[in-house]
């Protein structure tokens, strides 16, 4: 695998970490090139997390996970008349991540009991009871991270928290003490993107400041054999670059980013 260039990295590089492409949030730049571009690892705003290219992310070529073609097909094959509302798309992810066990978020969501309750799975409901978007910026976030998805404890809010250029005012309250993300993070000594992954996830507020992260490795230990990880990479034919960011950077357990399968970037 290619290694990062310092004197090609430090030429024209334009951070993207915390911009938003179509769909996707970018978490953070992650080791490598593809097609003399950097790499970075990047949320949907359906839950999956890939792999994309900056120069892809740049000029539009990159919007989604791949679910963007999928919702496309969905929404011709819908007959009630609010199928073009951008929250009609909220609303079926928001359906997915408790109902569909292949969504990658399910675990953190359905996985763990969180319901999505029956008077809004039809979408004219939940649109009558939650009204329209603030801005085309805001997503659908439950009030109480541990409650259902249903009508008192869900609000439109902004996904985009950009730490570093402006006040973070989501409030975490944890023991009794309250701060900001990017507070709770200066005290933990973990980083911003990692907490705010974790609670945009579903993680309680206790496991997203009390689960420690991984400790980098040259090797890991798979299925109860240990091995550089760049030996599992081609022994599974999953890529370096997609496995190291998984596991570094996401915090995943070393089964899940070794057999999850890669998903499409257009």
């Amino acid at each position: 695998m290619a290694k990062d260039n310092p004197s090609r990295s430090s030429h024209n590089f334009i951070d993207l970490t915390g911009k938003t492409f179509g769909r996707l949030l970018v978490i953070g730049k992650v080791q490598g090139y593809r097609r003399k571009s950097h790499l970075w690892i990047c949320q949907c705003s359906c839950g999956n997390t890939i792999i994309a290219v900056g120069a892809d992310l740049r000029i539009g070529d990159t919007k989604s996970c791949g679910c963007l073609s999928h919702d496309v097909l969905i929404e011709r094959n819908t007959t009630h008349g609010l199928r073009h509302k951008p929250e009609y798309r909220n609303w079926r992810h928001m359906k997915d991540r408790c109902e569909n066990p292949n969504t990658k978020a399910f675990n953190h969501y359905g996985g763990r009991g969180i319901k999505f309750c029956e008077r809004w799975k039809r979408f004219e409901n939940f649109f009558a009871d939650v009204g329209p978007k603030p801005s085309p910026q805001h997503t659908i976030e439950r009030i109480n991270n541990n409650g259902h998805y249903e009508p008192g404890n869900v609000k439109w809010a902004l996904m985009k928290e950009q730490a570093n250029n402006r006040t973070n005012n989501h409030l975490v309250t944890f023991n009794g003490v309250t701060r900001t993300i990017a507070e709770w993070a200066d005290a933990l000594g973990t980083s911003y993107q990692s907490l705010h992954l974790r609670l945009s996830n579903g993680w309680s507020i206790e496991e997203a400041l009390t689960t420690p992260p991984m400790k980098i490795s040259r090797s890991v230990n798979f299925r109860n054999v240990l091995r550089p990880l760049k030996d599992w990479c081609e022994a599974m034919n999953i890529e370096y670059n997609i496995v190291y960011a998984r596991i570094f950077q996401l915090g995943w357990s070393v089964e899940y980013a070794l057999t999850t399968p890669i998903k499409s970037r257009k």
